[in-house]
């Protein structure tokens, strides 16, 4: 119906665009009824980068900081969902992410070719951390961009 497609916009078939709605607001309900959740499935908002921005205030606030101060320091954790058990003590736990073009070596924990005719993969659960600036770790970091499917 028309008056759905005004929740979001999405270029999914009825039958993906419905599994993913559902999968939206269950994400939603448990946030409501149990609390914080350990790790945020971040396809499933409507407007992530304000949820990100939300994260940064928190910390800003928490810490008596300009917000402006912050970004993120990223972590890739190894683990699946069901093995983390509680969120972070700083930042938040994210999944949902993809790789196009590339691979996830989960033993090495870095980049690698990607495997014969797999264009996109999923990513492991990243934490993303608020770090003041100029406290952030730039060795050994490899700045991609981060593109939103619709």
């Amino acid at each position: 119906p028309a008056a759905w497609l005004k929740t979001y916009p999405s270029l999914k078939p009825l039958g993906a665009w419905t599994r993913d709605l559902l999968q939206r607001i269950e994400q939603l309900s448990q946030w409501v009824t149990e609390g914080y959740p350990r790790v945020y499935w971040l396809s499933g908002f409507t407007y992530p980068t304000g949820f990100l921005t939300a994260v940064l205030q928190t910390t800003a606030r928490k810490n008596g900081m300009a917000i402006d101060t912050l970004s993120f320091e990223f972590t890739i954790i190894n683990l699946d969902e069901k093995e983390i058990l509680a969120p972070p003590k700083e930042g938040v736990y994210v999944q949902g992410l993809y790789l196009e073009g590339a691979g996830w070596d989960y033993e090495g924990g870095c980049l690698t070719e990607p495997q014969p005719m797999e264009l996109i993969v999923p990513m492991p659960i990243v934490l993303f951390k608020p770090v003041e600036n100029k406290k952030k770790n730039q060795k050994g970091v490899y700045v991609c961009p981060l593109y939103m499917y619709p």
